[in-house]
């Protein structure tokens, strides 16, 4: 995305408040700053703004700060037309306030909107990301996730908001992804095709497309949650030293509403194997650690239910959200991942294969 200059409207002023909000000092002026952009937003342009500050009018001394101003305008995913505004609402709203007893999110310091653009100015956050981060932090992210979730499971009521996402993330993924991979599986699956998937996983590929409904109402049933349904490891940050607070520091909520137990787990799962690097034959290890632990922040919260509800809803939803996705990127993208493709894949549907739907 081509990602423009800082408008223009933003000057010393505006910054003040801000970062004096930033600094906790109550007299401090910027005495100069700097912007560059970050051009990996979903829905909107990402600004970095740091600097420094004189600590008081009268004071000499000085504070580095640093914040980032998100602005997104308005533009509708298919099917989530609220999703350019959800974060600005879910900041209005105070429902991320509650949130971030559990599951940090950045400081909001001001939230404003500009004709078709909402502006979020935001803490600035540190800590392990991406592709750094190791089973330990995605066993803590997976804890720190289940402890948030696991309150609405045990009966805390979910909000409501119209503007929340509703969508069956399972089902948009299996019609996105597997209606333009399904030819081609069937190709590779009578050896007409050799680009893609081997012959038996694109096989295995189309059992579980046929399989698609029973496995998706087994989903339906599943029970309900506040869900971030974008959380993956560049949307994660660890921090260092957590003793105030959670671990986990999570952005970006322009996905978030209401989806299923194991649900955001498994998304970051299937992201660290597919788009993170983490080793395919450590499937199965990071899986379990991402459960046990998931499951242990859910019964922090309070709910009761037994792991073995977790495993399954894991155990199906992953497949349903990412085999069709995995055998597609294996048709189209650089053959030098198909190796990473077919391992993850064959381990995804091992795990299907073992739920009765």
């Amino acid at each position: 995305m081509n990602v423009p200059s800082l408008p223009t409207r933003i000057d010393a002023e505006l910054l003040r408040p801000l970062v004096r909000a930033a600094t906790s000092l109550p007299q401090a002026e910027v005495a100069d700053w700097r912007s560059r952009t970050i051009d990996d937003g979903t829905v909107g342009h990402i600004y970095v703004l740091d600097g420094t500050a004189r600590d008081s009018p009268s004071d000499a001394r000085t504070t580095e700060w640093s914040l980032v101003l998100k602005i997104q305008r308005q533009w509708a995913r298919p099917g989530d037309p609220e999703c350019w505004r959800r974060e600005f609402l879910m900041y209005e709203s105070g429902l991320l306030d509650e949130v971030a007893d559990v599951l940090a999110v950045p400081k909001l310091y001001r939230a404003d909107t500009h004709d078709d653009e909402t502006w979020l100015w935001l803490e600035r956050v540190h800590g392990v990301s991406g592709a750094d981060m190791t089973v330990d932090h995605y066993r803590c992210a997976a804890r720190d996730l289940g402890r948030m979730q696991g309150s609405y499971l045990a009966g805390r009521e979910i909000p409501a908001y119209a503007w929340l996402s509703s969508r069956r993330w399972a089902s948009t993924a299996v019609r996105l992804w597997g209606t333009p991979a399904v030819h081609g599986l069937w190709n590779s699956s009578e050896g007409r095709e050799t680009a893609g998937l081997p012959r038996e996983l694109s096989r295995a590929t189309l059992r579980l497309w046929e399989r698609r409904d029973a496995l998706l109402d087994s989903v339906d049933a599943t029970p309900r949650t506040l869900s971030h349904r974008d959380y993956h490891a560049d949307n994660l940050f660890m921090r260092p030293d957590a003793a105030d607070g959670p671990a986990t520091i999570a952005l970006d909520w322009d996905c978030a509403g209401v989806g299923t137990l194991a649900e955001d787990i498994g998304d970051m799962v299937a992201e660290a194997l597919v788009y993170f690097g983490h080793p395919p034959e450590d499937a199965e290890g990071l899986a379990d650690a991402a459960i046990k632990a998931y499951a242990s922040g859910l019964r922090d919260a309070g709910w009761a239910g037994d792991i073995d509800v977790v495993r399954t809803a894991f155990a199906t939803i992953l497949p349903l959200q990412w085999c069709m996705r995995v055998a597609r990127l294996a048709q189209t993208n650089d053959s030098a991942l198909l190796p990473r493709y077919i391992a993850v894949q064959r381990y995804m549907l091992g795990l299907a294969e073992g739920v009765r739907a």
